[in-house]
């Protein structure tokens, strides 16, 4: 959460809006519709279990059915490849910073850093 790509930027997203992740549902750099994103993100991330159907309601006042589809296959696909690359550790592919993995790296705590596109 802390990498940022220089892509992201040129589509708009800024740094307060990374800070702003930590508690995204009382800020107001977000829509209605990316916050249920988000929401669903991060159940998806932190606990699953606790997706319901109020959850996905919320997600079709927003998005249709396809899209839901398609963002929780880009949120599988992001959550699961993290997960692995921490796992394996690619030391190479990462800035010197992130090699202690007891550094917290919260965008809250700590600026970003901008990497490849």
């Amino acid at each position: 959460i802390r990498m940022r790509y220089k892509s992201a930027y040129e589509d708009g997203m800024t740094d307060g809006m990374v800070r702003a992740l930590e508690n995204s549902t009382a800020s107001s750099l977000f829509s209605d519709a990316e916050k249920a994103a988000i929401e669903y993100c991060d159940l998806t991330a932190t606990n699953h279990l606790a997706i319901s159907q109020g959850t996905f309601d919320n997600l079709r006042r927003y998005f249709s059915e396809k899209e839901i589809v398609e963002l929780g296959t880009f949120i599988a696909f992001f959550d699961g490849f993290g997960r692995l690359e921490a796992i394996w550790e690619p030391l190479e592919l990462v800035p010197e910073s992130y090699h202690d993995r007891a550094k917290e790296r919260a965008p809250w705590i700590n600026e970003g850093e901008v990497v490849r596109r």
